[in-house]
């Protein structure tokens, strides 16, 4: 949230432009939004994932905006779902969309370009940036198929202020490297670059199978009768943990269980399906539009058949 802002505005404010805030004082309005861009002239704008992707592109396909200046979008903080990054290039031909990756121990870590016409899902390294083995051993290599930690060596801080026990676990030296390492789950592709799995944290081991939500997220997401969705593990005496999706649907859509599961078998391995899908009337998200996962855990025990 504060460094998209910060990293925004520094480069705006450096090379001599003018930079324009919205009020987020407010209640988001979309239609605000791309009127500010067009009667500003905007080059570049940044937002934070679905939370605020969905209702923007929303407007965007119904209203009409002379938003020919606009060159560049770029979004991160939260993952931008596929169906949104495409909508945006197609209702804006000319703009480059950029998803940017990092975080705060790490700083920025790289960026996927996307353009009409030729989208990208990983992401170019910046200056340090590499994918710790899983034992913390050594660097993979491009093309190893392997998923291990991103990490970032280099210019990195030098620790966490008075926690000695959480600097060694996240600084550590890595062939007489320091690195710092920042909780996701990533590999390198042939052509060096960084696909991204998904927070460690928020991985569900069930059944003795490694599943990261985001992918489902994903899958989910895409249908078009699904507002947003979340993914999250919860205690199961079969599979040690189960995955749970809440799921809010588009005004006016109500199509239950079989066809989302059905969805996701179609493209997902049969354990990364969920067990239960919960409808809800909104996802609930925090201020910065990240997902607010230990409310989906509430909710997702709260509704255990069992």
């Amino acid at each position: 949230m504060h460094a998209a802002g910060m990293w925004t505005a520094f480069a705006a404010v450096m090379n001599g432009l003018p930079v324009i805030l919205y009020d987020t004082a407010k209640k988001l309005d979309p239609r605000l939004v791309w009127e500010t861009a067009a009667r500003e002239k905007v080059g570049m704008m940044t937002f934070v994932g679905d939370a605020y992707a969905a209702p923007l592109v929303d407007e965007l396909q119904r209203g009409c905006y002379e938003l020919s200046s606009l060159s560049a979008i770029g979004t991160g903080g939260a993952a931008t779902n596929p169906k949104y990054q495409r909508a945006l290039l197609e209702c804006l031909p000319q703009i480059t969309l950029i998803n940017g990756y990092g975080s705060s121990e790490t700083g920025n870590m790289g960026f996927g370009n996307s353009q009409h016409g030729a989208q990208t899902d990983t992401f170019m390294f910046r200056e340090g940036g590499l994918v710790l083995s899983e034992d913390y051993t050594r660097f993979l290599q491009p093309g190893e198929d392997q998923i291990g930690w991103v990490a970032r060596s280099g210019r990195i801080p030098l620790g966490y202020l008075n926690d000695p026990d959480a600097t060694r676990k996240t600084f550590p030296e890595v062939g007489g490297q320091r690195v710092v390492i920042s909780g996701d789950r990533g590999s390198v592709d042939a052509d060096g670059t960084m696909r991204l799995f998904g927070r460690d944290s928020l991985v569900v081991n069930t059944g003795g199978e490694k599943v990261f939500v985001e992918e489902v997220e994903e899958v989910l997401r895409a249908h078009p009768a699904v507002a947003d969705a979340l993914v999250v593990g919860r205690p199961s005496e079969r599979w040690g943990q189960e995955l749970v999706a809440l799921v809010a649907m588009r005004d006016g859509n109500d199509i239950g269980h079989e066809p989302l599961h059905a969805l996701c078998t179609s493209q997902l391995a049969r354990f990364k399906t969920p067990k239960q899908f919960i409808f809800v009337e909104q996802v609930r998200r925090l201020g910065n539009g990240k997902a607010d996962y230990r409310w989906a855990k509430a909710v997702a025990i709260q509704k255990d058949p069992v």
